[in-house]
């Protein structure tokens, strides 16, 4: 995360495929260190934080329906 933060990443998430998660971390302006914000299961809608509009349902990364569903919804 140390390198993301020096390079300007505002945002970062870490997705876990085994428990059907994300950990949404944001970076700290003073300390310059990703704190983490929200953990977002598959039942969970996620937003992004640093992208305006850019909003979806957990379970779209995990579930190919979903991800169908989802980018259908975006395309309209």
């Amino acid at each position: 995360m140390a390198d993301y933060a020096a390079h300007g990443a505002k945002e970062y998430w870490l997705i876990d495929t085994e428990k059907q998660a994300i950990e949404q971390y944001l970076l700290d302006e003073k300390s310059q260190t990703f704190q983490l914000f929200a953990r977002k299961t598959k039942e969970d809608s996620f937003s992004c934080r640093i992208i305006a509009g850019c909003s979806f349902p957990v379970a779209a990364v995990f579930d190919e329906k979903e991800k169908m569903k989802t980018a259908k919804n975006w395309l309209q």
